[in-house]
């Protein structure tokens, strides 16, 4: 047969908690929860950096395609493609493109070389402007024997 249990002090005291405990624990939330919000502001920022950068890519994407498709049609008459401005791609205001086109770069003769490069910029923190980023695609556009 078991003894009388014995039932520690801290469990059947009932003066509850003192001042300074509640305001020790708030201060303990506090932080917690500042660092939640700084997490989530960070997780943030890099959702609308990768959502730029796609962008950035989808539209050098776009414009090679459209290079690749001029080349098809008449390789020698490639027209020229002018540099869009910020605020010149429909409906991407934030983006500027460039493309630059060599002919016989040194290695590849009777070739194309083609760089499409797309730029955007980023905001940082309370504003800031960041420095401008840049995706870059490169091909090679051989004519038809």
């Amino acid at each position: 047969m078991r003894g009388p249990r014995v039932i520690s002090p801290l469990l059947t005291n009932e003066r509850g908690l003192s001042l300074a405990e509640i305001l020790v624990a708030a201060v303990i939330v506090t932080i917690g929860l500042t660092a939640i919000a700084g997490g989530f502001q960070y997780a943030l920022s890099g959702i609308e950096v990768g959502k730029k950068q796609s962008t950035a890519a989808f539209l050098a994407e776009q414009k090679l395609e459209q290079i690749r498709a001029d080349a098809l049609a008449n390789y020698s008459a490639m027209p020229a493609y002018p540099a869009e401005a910020y605020g010149a791609i429909t409906g991407y205001l934030n983006h500027r493109r460039t493309v630059t086109i060599t002919t016989d770069p040194p290695g590849a003769t009777n070739t194309k070389r083609i760089q499409v490069s797309v730029f955007y910029n980023l905001t940082g923190s309370y504003g800031t402007a960041l420095p401008e980023r840049e995706v870059r695609i490169d091909a090679l556009v051989a004519q038809r024997s």
